[in-house]
């Protein structure tokens, strides 16, 4: 499933409700994978927070990596649109005692979280299940505070990841693909996000593979300080 339309209805909640409910084998080595990548990713992270800093993650799942910054920021927020993917991240905080954290269920094409709200906005796995993915990455920088910093992970066109997208959709098999619909990027549809949304991208963006590469994901980071906004379209 991709998000479109306006408004996100009941059906887009159970629907991912039902994502995130699911267990079994498939989902058993999916999480695994997480916790390999999730040392990546808080390698990157840890570089750009303090102890004074408030972050957020946008899509937040099970929030398995943001909750092992809980003692190195101020605080976490967790936003997630699925009830059953909140639930999963107040286990989860419970588990380890993280006092420092609270969760929103809201829409990330239109979020009710003021402007510059963050030190850091960061999502991974969440741009490719929109439409207009341009619109979710626009909120990213909104709530982020001018000096702060957005990181996003997508999946990479070119991986294996892609591989098995496309075989188990032509097979008829996507059973054994475990999320849904959903697009792979190149460093040339990230910059194209951004010139849409009328920025820049000379200063302040560096896109780049993650490594090892054979994880298939790519990052964007935007220094929301050096960002620059264009005075007409491009």
């Amino acid at each position: 499933m991709k998000m479109n339309g306006d408004n996100i209805s009941q059906k887009d909640i159970s629907q991912w409700d039902n994502i995130w409910g699911k267990r079994g084998l498939l989902n058993a080595i999916v999480n695994y994978g997480r916790r390999i990548y999730g040392r990546y990713f808080l390698a990157i992270l840890c570089k750009k927070v303090t102890k004074k800093s408030d972050i957020v993650e946008l899509g937040c799942g099970t929030s398995s990596i943001t909750l092992q910054l809980h003692r190195c920021v101020n605080s976490i927020t967790g936003v997630d649109l699925s009830t059953e993917a909140l639930a999963l991240s107040e286990l989860n905080a419970g588990k380890i005692g993280v006092k420092n954290f609270k969760l929103l269920q809201d829409d990330c094409r239109k979020l009710k979280i003021k402007d510059e709200t963050f030190d850091l906005v960061w999502s991974q796995g969440l741009l490719e299940h929109f439409h207009h993915p341009e619109e979710v990455l626009q909120e990213h920088i909104r709530i982020c505070k001018n000096n702060g910093n957005v990181v996003i992970s997508v999946p990479a066109r070119y991986s294996f990841f892609y591989v098995w997208y496309v075989l188990t959709h032509i097979l008829h098999i996507k059973r054994l693909w475990p999320w849904t619909e959903q697009d792979f990027y190149t460093k040339e549809n990230l910059l194209n996000m951004l010139k849409i949304l009328n920025y820049g991208t000379n200063h302040g963006v560096h896109i780049y593979a993650m490594k090892p590469f054979f994880l298939g994901i790519l990052i964007v980071e935007i220094s929301k300080s050096q960002l620059v906004k264009l005075e007409s379209p491009v």
